[in-house]
């Protein structure tokens, strides 16, 4: 990979005895020809949390890199922080929002930031190993058809291990089969905390603010080319707080309905999406309409009425029976045939 490289010619030009001002001028000639790399990272009053997400950043081998920390008003010290980071950091921003504009708005805020040929968010409560950054370029610039590479989400409480996300890799040449497969495997979207191709992005419509409404962009992001998952690679998302899917509606600003029918909802705002909002899939033509009912139809397959009570019930009723049978003839085959040696006694 050019950034290991780099780092092996500079060790080699060490060795060779030059002036330390030309292996400098010559260092920062060849960083500058590596992709520039944004994170942006959405915080609100989690100060924290946030320096040990900034922490993951300093510590990163690829260069060059930018930070764009994006502060939706916080009032607990994260502006006194930032302040005295960016003092020693140059390659970091500070975007502080005037007023609280919510969670959609400010995320869109550090992607309107972004430069260079790379982009990633990263939440304020997650952490990426040192070689993240690095590996997911790598990826990208190996495989022209990729557009995201992530690592494997991994969710943690109090340090420990609670459970490993849903691995997304998207591969296919067709762009309506890209979106559908994409729909069979998302749960937990953490795919979407992975490297984009900036270009790709740049120029798509703003995060929805509706529920799914990452779902939605990850979607878009398959129909213009394939999504890898890294299982050598994991990004560290915390789980330390207790959430569900009608507290994060209420986090996140969304309608009752959303809170309280999840998944219904998802199914119906992508289905309207695919067929008639999202610009990325006018190129479909008329195959858009299919796509949006085959969509809404696996998430209400997948989530919704997996969850129906009346579904529920008839799956009790279907073990009880099942149940029951398995009794029956265990029963009959515990139980002596009339006429054997068994039930004569021993003579």
């Amino acid at each position: 990979m050019r950034v290991r490289q780099h780092r092996l010619n500079t060790e080699t030009r060490q060795e060779a005895g030059l002036p330390a001002e030309l292996l400098s001028a010559v260092d920062q000639t060849e960083e500058s020809r590596l992709s520039l790399v944004t994170i942006g990272i959405p915080t609100y009053n989690r100060v924290e949390k946030l320096r040990n997400a900034v922490a993951a950043v300093q510590d990163q081998t690829y260069q060059p890199l930018k930070l764009v920390i994006c502060d939706n008003a916080s009032t607990d010290g994260t502006e006194a922080f930032v302040h005295e980071l960016i003092k020693t950091s140059p390659w970091v921003e500070y975007i502080r929002q005037t007023t609280n504009l919510g969670p959609t708005a400010n995320f869109e805020s550090a992607r309107d930031a972004a430069t260079g040929d790379y982009f990633m968010w990263l939440a304020d409560d997650d952490w990426i190993p040192p070689n993240y950054v690095a590996e997911c370029v790598a990826v990208l610039e190996a495989e022209p058809t990729v557009v995201l590479a992530a690592g494997h989400p991994c969710y943690y409480q109090h340090g420990e291990l609670q459970h490993e996300g849903k691995r997304v890799d998207v591969r296919d040449v067709d762009s309506a089969r890209r979106i559908l497969n994409y729909y069979r495997q998302v749960s937990d979207n953490g795919t979407f905390y992975g490297l984009y191709r900036l270009p790709t992005i740049k120029n798509m419509q703003p995060l929805r603010r509706r529920m799914g409404g990452d779902w939605l962009f990850v979607s878009e992001i398959a129909a213009q080319g394939e999504i890898r998952t890294l299982a050598s690679l994991e990004i560290r998302r915390d789980q330390a707080t207790e959430y569900s899917l009608k507290r994060i509606a209420e986090t996140g600003g969304y309608s009752r309905f959303e809170g309280r029918f999840p998944f219904a909802s998802i199914a119906s705002f992508v289905a309207w999406e695919l067929a008639f909002g999202s610009t990325v899939h006018r190129e479909l033509g008329l195959r858009r309409f299919a796509l949006a009912i085959r969509a809404a139809a696996i998430i209400l397959h997948r989530f919704a009425m997996n969850r129906t009570p009346w579904l529920q019930l008839r799956r009790r009723a279907r073990y009880l029976r099942i149940h029951a049978k398995r009794m029956r003839t265990t029963r009959q085959a515990g139980r002596p045939s009339f006429g054997s040696s068994d039930a004569r006694g021993d003579e």
